[in-house]
């Protein structure tokens, strides 16, 4: 049972990772020219979903009480500021 667990606890760390690089970028989407950059601006469309998922990712590690609540947490930074 403790591999299980092991095993889901880095997926859900490697997902969120992912997840927050993908919304870091699509925040950084104002200052990126889609003619040159038209797949990273693709992620702009995403947006929403992504803020979904990011709150489910805060939520989740708040729950588990694990250290990422604060990186979640820390990632909508960018939001804020711009």
């Amino acid at each position: 049972m403790a591999l299980i667990a092991r095993i889901t606890r880095r997926l859900f760390i490697v997902l969120n990772i992912l997840a927050a690089i993908a919304f870091l970028i699509a925040c950084a989407n104002r200052y990126i020219n889609p003619g040159d950059w038209w797949y990273l601006a693709l992620l702009g469309l995403f947006f929403p979903f992504m803020v979904v998922a990011h709150i489910i990712f805060v939520i989740g590690w708040l729950l588990a009480r694990s250290k990422f609540f604060t990186d979640s947490f820390m990632e909508c930074a960018p939001v804020w500021l711009f």
